[in-house]
């Protein structure tokens, strides 16, 4: 029986017979997600290569499915809380890539997809954040999350006050004002910021659904460059394929907390709206924590 809300969720480390095509990927993952627990539909997925894998080739995949009473119970406290990065390796039937064959169906990672599995582009990283296990990455990027939801709504909150200003002074001179044509063009202008501050505040009271952290596994070319240049724990001298595989290793409990930004067809005053708000947001300067970059 499947539960009656969808969720969006990322699976990765996915891999598939070289030269198929994406009919039969789809039907893969539609089959691979249904002996997990998962009813979902070849409309709702969509694959990607993974980037960053060097000479191995990964795929990753967003799915909207919906969750039955067969999805493993460590699965769910995932996908039923908040899109945070937190990933859980679970067997996947005909696509998993993680594992030894000959113990089992492989491996690939499942998380919750950060904005309902819409397209989002990474703005940024924080700094002085360190997320080396997944015991203490959860309850920090929640608590980050918070911190970035606040400022975000400080800084919006300041920019429909700064913008209530603007009007409010167009307001006056209109009420001086008896040239036809000024008028007409002041007129354009409080238009123009009116419907600013419609875009702001629609921003402001949605702040969650444009900006989020998220934990995002370090690249492994970045887990190998700490392994042997900067810490020293792999020597030079060993064998290129066997640091990348130990660094593929390490690299699935090592993360970065990252500033997300959903992305889509928005109009071109939301869009001018977000823009200020990262540069602002960028700028910002926090007495206890540092700033994102």
């Amino acid at each position: 029986m499947a539960h009656t809300a969808h969720t969006a969720i990322c699976i990765d480390n996915l891999q598939f017979d070289e030269g198929s095509s994406g009919t039969p990927r789809l039907d893969l993952m539609v089959k691979g997600l249904s002996e997990i627990g998962f009813e979902a539909q070849k409309s709702d997925i969509h694959v990607g290569l993974t980037p960053d894998q060097g000479k191995r080739i990964r795929y990753n995949a967003i799915a909207i499915a919906a969750p039955t009473d067969k999805v493993p119970p460590r699965m769910l406290t995932i996908l039923d809380g908040k899109p945070e990065g937190i990933i859980q390796f679970h067997e996947f039937p005909g696509a998993g890539s993680i594992g030894d064959e000959k113990c089992g169906d492989l491996m690939a990672g499942f998380t919750k997809a950060p904005f309902y599995g819409t397209a989002y582009e990474t703005r940024g990283i924080m700094k002085g954040a360190v997320l080396m296990s997944r015991a203490p990455t959860q309850p920090r990027v929640e608590y980050v999350s918070g911190l970035l939801q606040d400022v975000v709504a400080g800084l919006v909150k300041d920019m429909l006050n700064s913008n209530q200003h603007e009007i409010a002074k167009l307001n006056a001179q209109l009420a001086t004002m008896a040239d036809g044509d000024e008028v007409a063009d002041l007129n354009a202008l409080k238009e123009r910021r009116v419907n600013k501050s419609f875009a702001i505040n629609r921003v402001l009271v949605h702040a969650a659904e444009y900006f989020t952290a998220y934990a995002k596994q370090a690249r492994v070319f970045d887990v190998r460059a700490a392994l042997v240049e900067l810490t020293g724990v792999l020597p030079r001298r060993a064998q290129p394929g066997d640091i990348i595989n130990i660094a593929r290793f390490y690299g699935r409990e090592m993360h970065v907390l990252t500033v997300l930004q959903r992305a889509g067809d928005f109009e071109p005053i939301t869009l001018n709206v977000l823009s200020t708000i990262w540069v602002r947001l960028n700028d910002f300067r926090p007495a206890h924590h540092e700033p994102v970059r």
